[in-house]
């Protein structure tokens, strides 16, 4: 009977501490969890390195209108040197997922002409491939959240792969 009652103790120990840590991690690189709730996220990895953003609604965020949907993130809080955005058009734009095709569809990369060095030269790349998932749209509470993955040529660069990449922004 003292055997039951230690492993019940210790098994409802596990279970709280558990509960305390919040939901497990939903990748195993160390980005904010993909979620819905407008918690101002952009995040996903460049080239296998970490690009969180940084949320201030002017260089990170995102607008909607019933057929166009933008959406941008920068890890800097004032500088343009790193800029991952992209939009969507489409009428109207609904939850589902988007190919790169240039046009309608299109992702841009800012940075230096440096590679993400430190630099006033800027240069733009557009994807050459890649989607954005729109996993929710509500335009009661003003939220779209998503994924996307993308591939960028950068001129006189290594070509940049974005992956695991995930937003959830109250639009304005």
């Amino acid at each position: 009977m003292h055997h039951f009652i230690l492993s019940t103790i210790f098994l409802c120990l596990i279970a709280t501490q558990c509960h305390k840590n919040g939901p497990p991690a939903d990748n195993p690189y160390g980005l904010p969890n993909a979620t819905q709730t407008g918690a101002g996220i952009f995040a996903c990895l460049v080239n296998g390195q970490k690009f969180i953003a940084h949320y201030d609604a002017t260089l990170s965020g995102a607008k909607y209108s019933q057929d166009t949907i933008g959406v941008t993130g920068s890890p800097k809080i004032v500088d343009f040197s790193e800029v991952i955005g992209f939009q969507v058009v489409g009428s109207p734009i609904q939850t589902g997922t988007y190919p790169i095709n240039g046009m309608a569809t299109y992702a841009e990369f800012l940075t230096d002409s440096t590679c993400l060095g430190i630099s006033f030269n800027e240069t733009a790349a557009n994807a050459t491939s890649g989607s954005v998932q729109l996993t929710k749209i509500d335009t009661v509470n003003k939220i779209i959240s998503g994924t996307f993955q993308f591939v960028f040529p950068i001129p006189s660069c290594d070509t940049l792969k974005v992956t695991e990449g995930r937003f959830d922004y109250r639009y304005y």
